[in-house]
């Protein structure tokens, strides 16, 4: 059994990104960060400085894809079938590229697709260009190795207009009912929600009971290399 944890939509160094790095960091267990390559601009203070942070913890951290932009072209689906494929490959290509220059090896070529959608005549496209894995919802079937993800750690109430984070014991169980039907679980959530520290006190709790129970925390080329699985006991 193997968990591994996945933060969407890096595009600013901010301090609910730097919190959430802080807890999996002094917890030594590995996080997955999800950058939109469109956003982040070629000279950034993200590119600098979160450089920076993963040299210092590069065991513990890894980068990705996550889409272009983040437009949403169609209904929550940036990459929907309608879009033209090469227009597609030209978002994919100039985001990859620029990730490569600017994180070298810290870089590893896993696609997560915003909303979890990519139209499935696009999958050829990252395949050409490289990509090992794609990280969507549980259960979207796509012809990459799949790194899905079962649950998200916060959710945001529209009515409310505020998020709810999951108690450590929702995590557990969670947790304990996934890994009945798979061998490997994955979280994923939003730095920009959790706008304080009080509220990542369930995740760190949460890694906390996973290290105890001895359970395989990675990054996705873990996944890809089982010989390097991270083993938190």
């Amino acid at each position: 059994m193997i968990v591994y944890f996945r933060n969407d939509d890096v595009d600013k160094l901010t301090p609910e990104l730097i919190n959430l790095i802080s807890v999996f960091v002094k917890e030594q267990v590995p996080l997955n960060l999800e950058i939109i390559p469109g956003r982040i601009g070629i000279g950034s203070t993200l590119i600098n400085n979160l450089k920076k942070v993963i040299v210092k913890n590069s065991d513990y951290l890894e980068i990705h894809q996550h889409g272009f932009n983040h437009f949403e072209y169609e209904s929550y689906n940036e990459f929907p079938e309608s879009r033209d494929s090469l227009c597609v490959e030209k978002d994919i290509k100039i985001g990859k590229e620029l990730l490569e220059k600017k994180f070298g090896g810290f870089f590893y070529p896993v696609f997560t697709p915003p909303w979890h959608q990519v139209g499935t005549k696009h999958i050829p496209i990252l395949k050409k260009m490289g990509f090992k894995a794609i990280s969507a919802g549980f259960n979207l079937k796509y012809d990459l190795l799949d790194l899905s993800v079962h649950s998200d750690l916060s959710t945001f109430d529209k009515k409310l207009n505020k998020s709810r984070f999951a108690t450590v014991q929702e995590l557990i169980e969670k947790y304990n009912n996934f890994k009945k039907n798979t061998t490997k679980v994955g979280f994923y959530m939003h730095h920009r929600f959790f706008t304080t520290k009080e509220s990542l006190e369930p995740i760190r709790d949460f890694l906390k009971y996973l290290k105890r129970e001895n359970v395989k925390i990675v990054k996705f080329s873990d996944v890809l290399n089982e010989n390097r699985f991270c083993n938190t006991s």
